[in-house]
This record gives C-alpha cells, sequence and structure tokens, in this order.
C-alpha cells in the first residue's frame, strides 16, 4: 500500500472517531442539560456521572485531534511529495477533503 493511500485511510478512521467522539459530547451535553431542568443538582449522581464522561469523552476528543496533528506533521509535512500515479493524485484529493472537512466541522 502506497503511504498516501495509508494516511488517507488513517484519516477517514479519525475522521470517524471524531465524529463520533463529538456526536457523544452533544448527546451529554443535552442530557446534563435536561438533569438539570427536571431538578437535578450538582451534587446528585445522575449529573456528576454524566460530567465525568463528558470529561472522558473530551479527553478523548484531544487525544484523537493530537492524533491527526502527529499524522500531518509525519506523513504531509514534507515540501517535496512524490506522486506515481493519477491514482496518488485521486488519494491526495481525498486527503484535502477530509482535512477541509475535520477543520470545518471541529
Amino acid at each position: 500500500m502506497r503511504k498516501l493511500e495509508r494516511v488517507s485511510e488513517e484519516l477517514s478512521a479519525l475522521q470517524r472517531d471524531l465524529q463520533g467522539t463529538a456526536n457523544r459530547l452533544w448527546k451529554l451535553k443535552f442530557s446534563l442539560n435536561s438533569a438539570y431542568y427536571r431538578g437535578c443538582s450538582e451534587g446528585d449522581f445522575l449529573p456528576r456521572r454524566l460530567q465525568s464522561l463528558r470529561r472522558h469523552e473530551q479527553e478523548r476528543f484531544e487525544a484523537l485531534l493530537q492524533r491527526l496533528k502527529a499524522l500531518l506533521a509525519s506523513n504531509l509535512g514534507s515540501p517535496m511529495l512524490l506522486f506515481d500515479s493519477d491514482r496518488d493524485l485521486e488519494t491526495l484529493r481525498h486527503i484535502r477533503r477530509t482535512i477541509r472537512y475535520l477543520k470545518n466541522a471541529y
């Protein structure tokens, strides 16, 4: 497998993981707001548990962002990339679209 294809697959996997984590963060936020709306206080079990889960997901999200930065810096940081075929160009376009999506989404 070529280097660009490997990078593209890793980016796609990171994109899925980031989307899942972001969706879980939103769900936890809405669940926490709902718990407060129903009259729970900060010291109750449900809000404490939701806050704990939210912190855990936030740490996971930040770790995924660090993985993304490392992937981009290590594989696409050099000014000279060699393209062997049209397939490499298409893979690079896919990488560019994925990066643009991630930038706009997060």
